[in-house]
């Protein structure tokens, strides 16, 4: 698509010139007093401005000290209109809609009813040092210009005086307020969109370097299956803990809904020239997903914006546009110093353990190995060291295993003591098989080791014991 820009002429730019010196030049304020809102009654509709909007080549709009100029996109080939762009920043996608709002005006424009007839009094409307001088130019040489003054004490109109037509007119609110709008105004404010239900790939990384990587290995397909079997995708930890099952749960109810609920409340700056300015040079949280489709959602949070008590907001931005927002802070708590260890699924045997063909339990010393078969009795009764037990016992142990769960990260690997207690589950036929390691560690706890992974986790002892307990009571009374 082509960018065509209408040409300029040395007018244009002599007109802009003497625009913004009556524009800014002795700038005094409104002065006096504004007057009252006129009554309900009104005149029929006065119009003041009547042009072809695909006659328009640029649109002019001066307040402050900063000038919006906004261009005509055109077609690849130069003749027909297709969008609105804003000079200076063509490669930014910017809301053409909000452009289109800003140059309606100076294209069509009529009014309620003309409140003076004659240029006397200009500063009791605003109007002798306007805030806005929105200039619109024409193909055919032509141009249109709105002098934008006070808002009416109920604020619900503007004063607003065009050339070419004398006197002051009201202008709708709404209509007035477009004119006022600047490059921020047109910023998308939506976040990039990523299919929340499917994401496949979670990178979180805070300022200290501390990550949490999380991701699903395997292509659409197995997504697709995956999500049929399970209701999800199902994720898998790879820093700080490596090949451990996330809890997919806690992913989709504490991160993956606390993004969909970061919102963008303003656009503070299009394409800074600086970012560093804004802590992105060393962002205080990184925020990355992906889909199964390949839609990514990049969240860089930069420095605090605001810091007062209940409306603290920090300065963000997406790597889909270069674009500063601010947001509030309290929609990314879940993100900030974020635990790792919330994330994981902390069942330590994950299938039913009544499911399973052999048990093995091991302790240390002589003579304290179990071994049962949860269904290898007649009638499928359970059975340790080739005996029958209990069956409330029975019934007690595979809750105690079931149950199992890691209570907390290990903190320091070199208090690991001597093995204490092995577990292994087998099932179908032997071909799979869980394992579990127990070793000594402190007062309270166990250090836990599962499959081929070092010890990551504790556990504590009264769960240990409690299963250790069990099977000494089974074994006993089997005997009987």
């Amino acid at each position: 698509m082509k960018k065509t820009v209408a040409t300029i002429t040395a007018a244009a730019v002599v007109l802009a010139a003497l625009t913004a010196a009556y524009l800014f030049a002795g700038r005094a304020g409104h002065g006096g007093e504004a007057p009252k809102s006129p009554g309900p009654e009104a005149d029929a509709r006065i119009v003041l401005i009547d042009k072809d909007k695909e006659k328009l080549g640029a649109a002019f709009f001066y307040g402050g000290t900063s000038v919006t100029v906004i261009l005509p996109w055109m077609d690849e080939g130069g003749q027909n209109r297709v969008s609105w762009m804003v000079d200076g920043y063509e490669g930014v996608n910017l809301n053409s809609s909000v452009m289109d709002k800003m140059v309606e005006p100076l294209c069509g424009l009529t009014s309620d009813r003309m409140i003076s007839d004659g240029d006397d009094g200009l500063a009791e409307y605003g109007l002798e040092y306007p805030d806005v001088v929105a200039v619109g130019q024409f193909y055919d040489g032509s141009e249109t210009k709105i002098y934008l003054g006070a808002m009416t004490p109920t604020k619900d109109y503007y004063y607003v005086r065009v050339d070419g037509t004398p006197g002051v007119y009201l202008m709708d609110a709404t209509e007035g307020a477009r004119l006022t709008m600047t490059v921020n105004d047109m910023a998308y404010k939506a976040s990039p969109y990523i299919n929340f239900g499917a994401v496949v790939y979670v990178y979180i990384i805070q300022k200290d370097g501390r990550e949490m990587v999380l991701s699903f290995d395997g292509d659409r397909g197995e997504t697709d299956e995956a999500r049929e079997k399970y209701g999800f995708v199902p994720l898998t930890m790879y820093s700080p803990y490596p090949g451990i099952d996330a809890d997919n749960d806690s992913v989709a109810e504490i991160l993956l809904e606390s993004a969909q609920e970061v919102t963008f409340l303003r656009a503070v700056e299009v394409a800074p020239p600086d970012y560093s300015a804004y802590g992105f040079d060393e962002p205080e949280l990184i925020i990355f997903l992906i889909d199964e489709d390949g839609n990514e959602y990049c969240l860089y949070v930069g420095d605090d914006a605001s810091t007062d008590a209940g409306n603290e907001t920090v300065y963000a931005m997406v790597t889909d546009r270069p674009v500063v927002f601010e947001v509030a802070k309290e929609t990314l708590r879940a993100f900030y110093n974020v635990n790792p260890f919330m994330f994981i699924d902390r069942r330590i045997f994950k299938d039913d353990p009544r499911d399973a063909e052999l048990i093995r339990m091991e302790l240390a010393g002589p003579g304290l190995d179990y071994e049962i078969l949860p269904r290898g009795g007649e009638g499928g009764v359970p059975l340790v060291n080739g005996a029958a037990a209990d069956a409330d016992l029975f019934r007690a142990f595979f809750d105690a295993l079931t149950n199992l769960s890691y209570d907390a990260e290990l903190k320091d690997q070199s208090m690991t003591g001597d093995l204490f207690f092995t577990a292994r589950i087998y099932y179908d036929g032997g071909a799979s098989v869980t394992a579990a390691r127990f070793y000594n560690y402190s007062n309270d706890f166990y250090a836990a080791s599962a499959g081929d992974y070092p010890a990551l986790f504790v556990v504590n002892k009264r769960s240990i014991n409690s299963i250790v307990d069990t099977l000494e009571t089974l074994t006993a009374s089997s005997t009987n």
